[in-house]
């Protein structure tokens, strides 16, 4: 088991990423949460999604994961980066914001550096940050109202943002 990216929910539980590979080497990508024994307490199986970040805004057990969408062509899957929902006690709950996998500012790894993309929420909106491209995608939850901001990138040999908290 290889756990990915942790986030912390508002009542102080861990939620983490994860793969997972049975006997017969096939792979089992979910999130979870962490029990207060330090286990896994509830788990989510996203195959063929493949989750990468993860941040948490409430303390119900919904999360927010970017990641990828594995290529299945008999189910007519794509292979393309995705933004999605997931809620600890019902599954999943949206898939969106495909973002083009040709735009080699999105790729989950092998970035300019270390923590490129950052994925950040509150109780009202979900923001993705690229540093590279200077690109703030902005998801109002109750609007569903989306919004691409670009900003200038930074100059990666003088500053990196690795890293930024969205508050209320």
């Amino acid at each position: 088991m290889s756990v990915g990216d942790a986030a912390v929910t508002k009542n102080g539980k861990l939620v983490v990423t994860g793969s997972a590979l049975d006997s017969k080497g096939v792979i089992a990508d979910f999130v979870a949460s962490i029990g207060d024994d330090g286990h896994l307490d509830k788990v989510i199986r996203t195959s063929p999604f493949l989750p990468v970040y993860v941040a948490s805004c409430d303390a119900e057990g919904m999360v927010w994961i970017y990641g990828k969408e594995r290529y299945v062509p008999d189910r007519g899957i794509p292979n393309v980066l995705r933004l999605r929902n997931y809620s600890f006690e019902k599954g999943e709950l949206a898939a969106m914001l495909e973002i083009s996998g040709s735009d080699p500012g999105w790729t989950l790894t092998g970035g300019k550096y270390a923590d490129q993309i950052s994925l950040r929420c509150n109780s009202q909106t979900v923001v993705l940050y690229n540093a590279a491209t200077g690109e703030y995608i902005n998801y109002e939850v109750k609007t569903k109202n989306l919004r691409t901001i670009k900003v200038a990138p930074l100059d990666p040999a003088k500053v990196h943002i690795t890293g930024f908290a969205l508050t209320e």
